[in-house]
């Protein structure tokens, strides 16, 4: 009988993180799913246990904390679990003139972006790379291929996660280790929300479906692919904003974006 695989996926309790616990529990593998809130990422694994029936366990952790590598480590030391496929999913973005951002609205931008998937892939490869094969997905933004005006640090943070994918990907090419990277335009989740916005960015883009976005991801994973853009016109968007140059970009962005700024004032 085969080994059950174990999937593992950060900001599992809502929004995109849920969807793909769900998708990866309905084929049959084993999650092991961590999120910052104990009490929805309990109702998450309830609902997903008695759906599918799948083998689920949690951790609630605070992934923008110093200790949240070495937490999960010793966790899945703990279950003597390697994860086959990792899905760097949890983040948040602060939207607002940066000269007013809290500090510590910066640092859990960049820490929970940037700092953990990378230090925590960091700390997991050698294991991966002992038993291949092995995947790990990074979930950044189509912000990340342009400089983006009141959402500096998350675009920023994006942009750190893509390239970091896309290189650490060239440098396992061979080993049976994929790394892949999935830029989603707008997403009907929570983020507008968090991020203190309206329910939609300031521009005629209709919201994409999170269990969409999830069933296209997973498709283009299986496929090999190394960038994963969901939606035809997130693509365009972001072949567009490459070939553009980048103060080009931030100015249009800037206007956009200070519009809708000035209707929460």
């Amino acid at each position: 009988m085969a080994a059950k695989r174990y999937v593992f996926i950060t900001g599992a309790s809502s929004g995109i993180g849920f969807q793909f616990a769900r998708y990866c529990a309905q084929r049959g593998d084993a999650l092991l799913l961590v999120s910052r809130s104990a009490e929805r990422l309990q109702k998450a694994a309830d609902h997903i246990r008695t759906q599918y029936a799948a083998d689920v366990l949690t951790l609630s952790c605070d992934l923008t904390q110093p200790s949240a590598v070495a937490d999960v480590m010793e966790w899945l030391d703990t279950v003597q679990i390697v994860p086959r496929l990792i899905i760097h999913n949890a983040g948040f973005g602060a939207f607002g003139a940066f000269h007013q951002l809290p500090e510590e609205s910066i640092e859990e931008q960049i820490a929970v972006h940037d700092l953990f998937p990378l230090c925590f892939t960091r700390r997991i490869l050698p294991r991966l790379l002992e038993a291949p094969p092995a995947t790990i997905l990074f979930i950044a933004s189509t912000a990340a291929f342009a400089p983006v005006p009141f959402l500096n640090v998350y675009a920023a943070a994006k942009a750190l996660q893509l390239h970091s994918a896309l290189a650490l990907r060239a440098e396992l090419d061979g080993t049976g280790v994929q790394v892949s990277c999935c830029c989603p335009g707008p997403v009907a989740t929570g983020f507008f929300d968090t991020a203190q916005m309206s329910n939609r960015p300031p521009f005629p883009l209709r919201l994409m479906d999170p269990e969409t976005v999830v069933r296209y991801t997973m498709r283009q994973l299986e496929r090999g692919k190394a960038l994963i853009i969901p939606g035809a016109l997130n693509r365009w968007i972001a072949r567009f904003s490459q070939w553009m140059p980048k103060t080009t970009a931030a100015r249009i962005a800037a206007s956009l974006y200070r519009r809708q700024l000035n209707k929460r004032k």
